[in-house]
This record gives C-alpha cells, structure tokens and sequence, in this order.
C-alpha cells in the first residue's frame, strides 16, 4: 500500500485540518526472546538467549515495488546518469531528464530514489511523479526515503496538463527576493491532475518596496516690472502678469495715468490676489495682494493602504499595492501692483510691477508595493484537480512597502517692480507674490504579504481532502506618513477568488 502522508509536524503552529492525514508507514515492534521481529520489508530474526530479537527492517515500510516496463522511468539523483536509458538498471539524474524523456512516448511513470533534486520541475501531460523510493529495492515509502525537491520560486509548475499524477514527494520553493511571491505547486489551463501524499512547503514571500516621494513643484514665474513714470500720454504700462501653462498666472500691474494710477487686476486661480489700487495724483499706488493669503492650496488626497490579499492574474499571484496620492493643489497668481498717479497732463505715474505666477502643487507620494505571498498551491482557470493527504506548509508572507511622502508644492513667484517715479509723478507699487502650490498627498502602504495553502481562481475547481496545513505567519502592512498604512496579510488554508474578483478566505479550522 503506498503511503500518503507524513508523521510528525511541529506543535506551536498555526494548523488547519481540512481533513486527518493518512500515515501509511507504520513501526513494528521487534521480537522477544523466541520469536523473530515483526514483519517488515523483511521479518527480523528471533532473539536468542532470553534476548530480543530485531524488528523488520525499516520501520516495516510496506509501500509499492515500482513496475519496470517500457513506460516507466527511474532517477537516482548522483547514482544515475541524464544520458542513460532511463530504464531500472540505468536510472537518470534529474528529474527533468526524465519527463523529458517520457515526453517523447507520449507519456509514463517516473519513479523518483530518495535524495536532494536541486531543480525546477515543468510538468508534462500524461506523466505521472512518484517518489520516496529506496534506489536499491525500488520500492516506495516515502517516510523512510524522502525525495526532496528544492525549485526556485515556482518549484513546481504545470501549463494545459490534462493528465497527471503527483505522490510521495517532498516539494520546496525558495525564498523569493523584493517585490515576489514564493509558491510550490503552480498549475495553469491544467485538468485531471491528482497531487496526494506529498510534502508542499512554499518559501517565505518578498517584501514590498517602498513607494517613492512625490516631486517638488515648479515655483512660479516672477511677474513683469512696472514701467518708469514719465511723459505721457501715453499712459505708463504696468508690468504683465507671469504667465503659468497652469493657469495660475498674475494678475497685470496698473497703468500709471496722468491724473490718477489703475488698479492692478486679480491673480488667476482660485484664490488670486486682489489688484492694489491706482494712486491718486502725485502718489504711488498699492500693492498687489499675494496669492492664497488667506486660503492656503489644498493638499494632495492621501492614496489608500493596500489590502491584506491580492489576487491572481494568469496564475500569477498580485500582490496588494497602496495607492498613489493626489496631486496638490496650484498656488494662485498675485494680484497686480496699482499704478501711480501722475503730475498734470504731461507727466504719467509709474506703472504697476506685474503678479507673480503661483507655484505648481507638489506630487503625489507613490503607494508602497504589496508584500509577496507565501502559497502552497495555485490553481489557475485548472478543473477537476485533486489534492488529498498532503501536508501544505508555507512561510511566512512579505511586509508591505512604506509608503512615500507628497512632494513640497511649488514656492509662488514674486511679484514685478512697480515702475519708479520721475519728478512728481507718483511711482507704481510691486505686484503680489504668487501662492505657493500645494503639498502632494501621501501614499497609502502596501499590504502586507499572505500566507495561503491553496489558492485558486474563480474558473478553477478542486476537491480537497484529508489534507493538512500548517500556516506561518503573514507580512505586515507598511506604513504611510499621512495617509493610509496598509492592512497586514491574511492567513487561509483555502482562499477562492469569486466571480467578482473578491478573495473568499476559509481560515485555520483549528491549532496544534
């Protein structure tokens, strides 16, 4: 009888029991004193001399002898060769070698020996893997002769499988780097696969990056010098506002008039800056109003922290992402100096000096990048897959990315030169500095990185049965410095993505 589970699982962890384990492998109890041991792959001999004689050997493993015809396959790690036969008697190296191999048939059995296999395995159609063999006996316990497979971050990974068996394995991905996930079994477009009796430990997830600072906005342009006082007509130009392609430009200065100044015009935006007035005969005008004076640009919309569990996309786990803050809002243009008064007929005041653009609102701060996850199985747009009597462990899931800052807004242009007096004529004042843009919201944190047993889409279907899973601990959320952190990963035996894209998470059923 093939054995399809495994014995001994640390107490302390977070245990999910989606069903018992089935251990197929059992001790026997060595002989007394007139009686040999208890049968094993072979009985032990009896004591003699009131001594006990020895149990079976070992453990009593009663697993399957592998067949040896044309369409099965053997591997014995070192003991074996990539360029022999693959045959009993000629056993490969690599697993790989081997479905290779069976490929090229059409399909077969391939009967993995006990050992360390450092390789990433692609599935093939109609090739089934069994391992936990002992390379002399060929035959199959996987408790006494563990076959370990040790993959990248995908260790294992089938695509339009439509036939395929798995059993008596031990199958490890590794630690993922930044910004990635670590997930044992993938399968994609994949149907009738059976995945039983095996040991699936998934590595730990990457954390997330940290989002970026937003950048600092343009400071506005300066506004255009008022023109000197002097003969007139015609009357003196005030200076031009600054022109801004954001449209928050100053406001124009006042014309400096024979008899008394013109008012200098509002800042553009929201809040631009009043025009100062013109002056009255023989005197200055006033000063154009600064930008926002009294209502300061609005701060960027802080982004929203990423959620505990992304999704999977063509198989492929997303992690939760922070949003990304808003951009702050433009400063207001300042208001345009007045224009000085003049002296009689012929002599024109100064003109206004021109307002100042405001600055450019600051941008947005980047969301931090969600944790990666840490999956035992995924399953993608996969039907009538089944999964019984493995033991899924997984590591522990990334942390969220910390989210960046909002960038500094833009500091508001000065206002031009009012146009300076000549004899009596009063001069033109300065036009209004611009606003200052707005600072950029915050991003929101990255959400920190899940902890799954198996995972599946909504076109997927599984039956799922005496399996057990042993979860490690999610990532955390990363934090933002005015926005939103991100919630910390969740932790599911089995989660299912719905029609609707949501994640159906079926938490630990109980703790050992």
């Amino acid at each position: 009888m093939n054995s399809r589970g495994y014995r001994g699982m640390p107490l302390g962890v977070l245990l999910v029991a989606v069903g018992m384990l089935m251990v197929g492998c059992e001790a026997v109890a060595p002989g007394d004193g007139n009686n040999g041991g208890g049968p094993g792959t072979n009985p032990g001999p009896g004591g003699n001399n009131n001594n006990n004689g020895s149990g079976g050997q070992s453990n009593g493993c009663d697993g399957p002898t592998a067949t040896n015809n044309a369409d099965d396959y053997f591997v014995a790690g070192n003991a074996g060769n990539d360029a022999n036969s693959g045959s009993q008697e000629d056993p490969l190296s690599t697993i790989q070698a081997a479905i290779e191999l069976a490929d090229q048939s059409g399909g077969g059995n391939i009967h993995v020996a006990s050992g360390v296999y450092s390789e990433s395995i692609e599935l093939r159609s109609n090739i089934n893997l069994f391992g936990g063999y002992d390379a002399n006996s060929w035959t199959q316990c996987p408790d006494e002769n563990p076959t370990t497979i040790v993959g990248g971050t995908t260790a294992m990974f089938g695509e339009n499988i439509q036939s395929a068996k798995i059993n008596g394995l031990t199958i490890i991905s590794s630690e993922a780097g930044s910004d990635e996930s670590s997930v044992a079994v993938r399968l994609v477009d994949s149907s009738n696969v059976e995945i039983y009796g095996n040991r699936i430990v998934a590595g730990d997830g990457g954390n997330g990056s940290a989002g970026l600072a937003g950048e600092t906005g343009a400071g506005g342009a300066t506004g255009n010098n008022g023109a000197n006082a002097g003969a007139c007509p015609p009357d003196r130009d005030g200076g031009s506002g600054a022109s801004s392609d954001l449209g928050v430009g100053g406001g124009s200065g006042g014309r400096g008039g024979a008899a008394g100044g013109f008012g200098g015009s509002k800042g553009g935006g929201a809040h631009g800056g009043v025009g100062g007035q013109g002056g009255a005969l023989g005197t200055s005008g006033d000063e154009g109003q600064r930008g926002n004076v009294d209502n300061p640009a609005d701060i960027g919309e802080p982004g929203e922290g990423g959620l505990g569990i992304g999704t999977l996309e063509d198989g492929f786990y997303t992690p939760a992402d922070g949003g990304d803050g808003t951009k702050g809002e433009n400063g207001s243009g300042g208001g345009g100096g007045g224009g000085g008064g003049g002296a009689l007929v012929f002599a024109c005041g100064g003109g206004g000096g021109g307002g100042g653009a405001g600055g450019e609102g600051g941008d947005g701060g980047l969301g931090g990048l969600g944790g990666g996850a840490s999956i035992g199985i995924v399953l993608a747009n996969s039907t009538d897959i089944m999964i019984d009597d493995n033991v899924i462990e997984t590591g522990v899931g990334g942390n969220g990315g910390d989210a960046g800052e909002g960038g500094n807004g833009g500091s508001g242009g000065n206002g031009g030169t009012g146009g300076s007096r000549f004899g009596g004529q009063g001069p033109g004042r300065n036009g209004g500095k611009g606003g200052d843009g707005g600072q950029g919201g915050a991003g929101g944190g990255g959400g920190g990185g899940p902890v799954v047993g198996i995972f599946e889409d909504a076109a997927s279907t599984s039956t799922r049965t005496g399996n057990r899973v042993i979860l490690g601990t999610p990532g955390d959320g990363g934090l933002s410095p005015d926005g939103t952190n991100g919630e910390p990963g969740e932790a599911g035996a089995f989660v299912k993505i719905d029609d609707e894209g949501a994640a159906e998470i079926f938490t630990a059923a109980s703790i050992e």
